[in-house]
């Protein structure tokens, strides 16, 4: 029930429609999985290092930034929907693209959440004469990065239990003095 919930607001989230892409251009790609799947599946999230992330190139993210007014800087990631797919863009020079003058982007099967060919994904994602709707970027939210930042607890806990000494979180916090 949680989770019905929390698609359904998903559904009334507020976006901005951002670019309409050309079909050839919303591209496929694998989620990156670890070792420790078996393979037979889908690999939860847990198994997905690349849980709802896709890739995205230059001329997308400087489209977007030509186009929408509230981004300050050329984002290099942008949360979004498209395609029946949601999650995060990241910018990436994507395989096989000569330095493409055209937004792409290429999603990936954990970001997939509305099917509209009953083909397979890599065989193209976006069906012929799909209603174009479908190729419309609807932005989320973009990165930015703020300053000064401040470490939460969450992060400082991450960072400890992957090898940063403790000692040098003493050492921070005496230069924060």
């Amino acid at each position: 029930m949680v989770k019905w919930a929390a698609r359904f607001a998903i559904a009334l989230s507020s976006s901005v429609p951002g670019l309409r892409l050309k079909a050839v251009n919303v591209r496929y790609t694998e989620d990156i999985v670890c070792d420790g799947f078996n393979g037979s599946g889908r690999p939860s999230s847990e198994m997905c290092m690349t849980d709802g992330c896709g890739l995205a190139n230059r001329a997308f993210t400087r489209a977007l930034n030509a186009r929408l007014s509230f981004l300050r800087a050329e984002p290099t990631a942008i949360q979004c929907r498209i395609a029946g797919s949601k999650g995060l863009q990241c910018l990436y020079e994507l395989p096989a693209s000569d330095v493409e003058e055209e937004p792409v982007v290429a999603l990936s099967p954990s970001q997939k959440k509305i099917r509209y060919t009953s083909g397979p994904l890599e065989a193209g994602i976006i069906p012929a004469g799909a209603n174009p709707s479908l190729l419309t970027v609807d932005v989320r939210r973009a990165s930015r990065m703020t300053t000064p930042t401040k470490h939460s607890v969450e992060a400082m806990a991450n960072l400890a239990e992957n090898g940063v000494p403790h000692a040098r979180f003493c050492e921070l916090f005496e230069e924060g003095l």
